[in-house]
């Protein structure tokens, strides 16, 4: 974890913004390819998501209008709306995942309470992402994955 963190640190100031953001992201879905969630959402989704707020995220998902000028205020036709898609929607698979990896049986009100905030985020992302056709594919993408076995 350390050496990726200074690895980012290190490349950033040195690489344009939109070639780190899509190497962050693909380092990321590699990372949970091979199950090592916490570091893919810590290293990867989390500091992609970090430019954009500094507060809890689960903070912002009750409002649309929030979330939307939160993550996206260029507008949502901006050509990094969809990276910001793809990392909101992958923190979240993390986030589920190190849930389940703990408590798999969602025991745990904490757990609960968790699962419940990543599908409040997915609620919202999906009606800020629903209305634009081009971006709809993520929506797929992000959800025909998605394991929602908690819902049982």
């Amino acid at each position: 974890a350390n050496t990726l963190f200074n690895i980012w640190v290190k490349y950033k100031p040195r690489l344009p913004e939109w070639y780190y953001n899509e190497k962050l992201l693909k380092v990321g879905d590699s990372l949970a390819q091979i199950k090592e969630y916490k570091l893919a959402l810590l290293q990867c989704y989390g500091r992609y998501l970090q430019q954009f707020v500094s507060v809890n995220l689960d903070d912002i998902v009750d409002d649309v209008h929030q979330f939307k000028s939160t993550f996206f205020p260029n507008g949502i036709r901006d050509k990094n709306a969809a990276h910001t898609f793809h990392a909101l929607q992958e923190r979240n698979v993390c986030i589920y995942q190190l849930v389940c990896s703990s408590d798999r049986n969602l025991q745990n009100q904490e757990s609960l309470q968790t699962c419940f905030n990543v599908l409040s985020s997915l609620r919202v992302t999906m009606q800020v992402a629903l209305p634009q056709e081009s971006l709809c594919w993520l929506i797929y993408n992000g959800t025909s994955g998605f394991p929602f076995t908690f819902l049982c």
